[in-house]
């Protein structure tokens, strides 16, 4: 999620930062602020995208992103602004070989891992093409487009990749917050869980551990960032709130994500079973197949409670983080563009069909 930080961060500067209580007031513990521990053993489609600018030897954490086909990750274009360019040249390189070549060298993905490193270099994969939604605008500061697939050097043949919620799913007008057929979902991520996502206070941590985050699905007229016009476009964003937990930078590209049986109804269920093998379907390399992707994290604010309009407020202390993401079947038939060229479906059995899922 963005928060305020430098430019060379992945998170983009459109965030609002507030101060939350009175600078008596005590640190928190560890985690509050990013939710509850997980592994990537209970979601092994999560992604650490890392940048090895700074120390060849080392990649830094800076974004989540999650595993979308074999052989490509799904995170926030927003990810790539230490290269401003990328969002100019609309993936065409031609004559620019060399710029590209460098920002390849520039990142690597992490699988695997529980902590957010930085991990050695050598443990991570190698990426061979990145891919940034031509429509992106990273001036504005809104979720629209702020989506990204990097291309794996190396296919990753033993993780399921999270299913993508299909545009079939949505009603014919356009997919809206409306037709996502959960009102709760999940957001994955290895962001900073240290005081500075919620007070002015930065400190200065590593080894964040992965955590998951609950989140309430609602109309994005109920957020202060979108009371600006052209900042939430309800037909390729969702907009999420939730108090006393807040993702932050880190989390930025993380999968938006529901468990398939909370959606309720048979189909859901059959899904489910056919991924677990008990329906004698599909055999699950991982468990990816339990979940489908909805959203990808891109930025919002974090707003102390009291000042949140129609909220009466305690006294107590405490926080509304308001996100925004962007809603993947609005950008189906681009993502398909792309992704069928990703040369692991083929070894691995697969259609880029296989990657998207119809809840109707």
């Amino acid at each position: 999620m963005f928060v305020v930080e430098p430019p060379s961060s992945c998170v983009l500067l459109m965030a609002i930062l507030v101060a939350l209580a009175s600078a008596a007031r005590g640190t928190r513990e560890l985690g509050i602020y990013g939710g509850d521990r997980a592994t990537t053993e209970d979601y092994p489609f999560a992604a650490i995208l890392c940048s090895r600018m700074y120390s060849g030897d080392w990649c830094d954490a800076i974004c989540t992103a999650s595993l979308v086909s074999p052989g490509v990750v799904m995170t926030a274009a927003h990810c790539f602004n230490d290269f401003m360019g990328l969002f100019e040249l609309d993936n065409n390189f031609q004559g620019r070989e060399a710029y590209e070549r460098r920002v390849l060298s520039s990142y690597r993905v992490i699988f695997g891992e529980n902590a957010s490193g930085p991990h050695l270099t050598s443990k991570a994969v190698g990426v061979k093409k990145i891919v940034v939604a031509e429509p992106f605008s990273f001036e504005e500061g809104s979720s629209s487009w702020d989506v990204a697939l990097v291309f794996l050097e190396d296919c990753n043949d033993e993780v399921e990749p999270i299913q993508m919620l299909s545009t079939s799913s949505s009603a014919e007008s356009g997919p809206t917050w409306q037709q996502t057929p959960w009102s709760e979902v999940k957001i994955l991520g290895w962001g900073d869980s240290e005081d500075f996502c919620v007070s002015p206070y930065r400190m200065m941590d590593y080894h964040d551990p992965l955590q998951v985050m609950s989140y309430n699905v609602t109309s994005c007229d109920d957020l202060a960032w979108c009371e600006e016009e052209g900042n939430c476009d309800e037909q390729k964003a969702m907009c999420l709130v939730t108090t006393n937990v807040a993702s932050c930078g880190g989390d930025s590209g993380g999968p938006v994500f529901a468990e398939l049986s909370a959606a309720g109804g048979e189909e859901a269920l059959r899904v489910v079973e056919a991924f677990s093998g008990a329906a004698g379907g599909v055999s699950s390399r991982g468990r990816g197949g339990r979940f489908v992707q909805v959203g990808i994290l891109s930025g919002g604010e974090i707003l102390p409670l009291e000042n949140h309009a129609g909220d009466p407020g305690t006294g107590e202390e405490g926080f509304r983080d308001e996100a925004t993401a962007a809603l993947v079947p609005a950008y189906e038939d681009w993502l398909r563009k792309y992704i069928q060229t990703d040369e692991c479906l083929e070894k691995a059995g697969m259609t880029v069909d296989d990657l998207f899922l119809d809840l109707d």
